[in-house]
């Protein structure tokens, strides 16, 4: 066996590193020097952001989620990096790092259905978008877009309870007095009717009774 000399001892120790870095690696434990959620973003990254992740967002996304929208569905703002890291109700967005836990790759993925994105029917994003999307979080989500996200007011429930016709108290309202007292034949009526007169709409023509008897039998 020869000796154990200094620069053995070294290598040794130095081999030993790289492998328990790599067995670390492989079993997916946290490694810092590698962590994209950490990691200052690179040319690359950002090029990556810009030739393949704005445009998308610009196009399908910021009509519902932008300072520019009139109303920001969920609260979510995806015009920022702040906005999209901060999130909405929902909480962020984009995890850094972390694909699987980032709910704008769920709802681009179609995964939950109550959260599709792009929403109301529209046409799901193709797969190379998403895979597109899948890399750049796992890259770190490099992000060159500066502002800050967009604070939005919590929902004040005391004030609904005081003021939102749902939780008020029920009160006796008599019917509205209309122009043709005739034509109603129960309180409701006269609702209905006062209704129509304010929009400048007529009553459909009373039924015949056979039409009327056919209408009852179907309901």
């Amino acid at each position: 066996m020869l000796p154990d000399r200094p620069a053995t001892r070294t290598a040794r120790l130095v081999m030993g590193f790289v492998c328990s870095v790599c067995l670390a690696w492989s079993a997916g434990l946290p490694c810092s020097a590698a962590d994209p959620s950490t990691a200052p973003p690179t040319g690359q990254g950002l090029d990556f952001f810009e030739r393949k992740i704005r445009p998308v967002l610009v196009k399908a996304c910021y009509d519902c989620h932008s300072v520019a929208a009139e109303t920001s569905e969920g609260n979510l703002l995806l015009d920022t990096r702040a906005g999209i890291r901060t999130g909405g109700t929902r909480g962020p967005a984009v995890v850094p790092g972390q694909p699987d836990k980032s709910p704008l790759l769920a709802a681009i993925r179609h995964d939950d259905h109550e959260f599709e994105m792009p929403p109301d029917g529209a046409e799901k994003l193709p797969a190379a978008v998403i895979a597109d999307f899948t890399a750049w979080i796992s890259m770190g989500a490099p992000d060159p877009r500066d502002g800050e996200s967009k604070p939005f007011p919590k929902f004040d429930v005391a004030r609904a309870r005081k003021e939102h016709w749902a939780f008020q108290p029920l009160a006796a309202v008599g019917p509205p007095t209309t122009v043709h007292p005739d034509w109603s034949g129960s309180p409701i009526d006269a609702f209905i009717r006062s209704s129509l007169d304010d929009r400048g709409l007529a009553p459909a023509a009373e039924a015949e009774p056979l039409t009327w008897l056919r209408r009852v039998h179907l309901d």
